[in-house]
């Protein structure tokens, strides 16, 4: 079977090594300018043949901090995998301290983390969750 007619097939598509390593940047790029990644834990096994654990040590041996989260934690069919530079992803929330404060949502960088599974509904709130994760999607004015 070739690429094309594998990749819409109802199996598991297969992915190159540059789309897996695209994929496993959302955490391996984290850092002052990309304060916050994520990966969900099926991507990080199934798709990139990676155990969550061993990336938690490669981010942690950076300094970053890790945290995982289960599927009933974070509405994630099977659960994520978090990484977050404290201090830029802090600096990103005191620039968005107000908006976080009106919408309720933590101005500390393990909280605002946690409580990432609710949904944003004020546009200011969503791109400063935006702005955390380095979107590129977010448009800079």
């Amino acid at each position: 079977m070739d690429t094309f007619e594998n990749r819409h097939s109802l199996e598991t598509p297969s992915y190159s090594e540059e789309e897996k390593q695209k994929l496993l940047n959302d955490l391996r790029l984290v850092d002052k300018e990309k304060p916050l990644g994520y990966l969900p834990i099926s991507t990080l096994r199934e798709i990139c043949g990676m155990e969550p654990q061993k990336m938690r040590e490669e981010l942690e041996a950076k300094g970053l901090v890790v945290v995982e989260f289960t599927q009933e934690e974070i509405g994630v069919g099977s659960g994520a995998l978090y990484a977050y530079d404290r201090d830029a992803l802090h600096r990103v929330l005191e620039s968005g301290r107000s908006t976080l404060e009106k919408n309720r949502w933590p101005t500390e960088p393990d909280e605002f983390v946690r409580h990432l599974k609710v949904f944003a509904e004020d546009p200011k709130l969503y791109d400063l969750v935006m702005q955390a994760f380095a979107d590129p999607r977010l448009k800079k004015g």
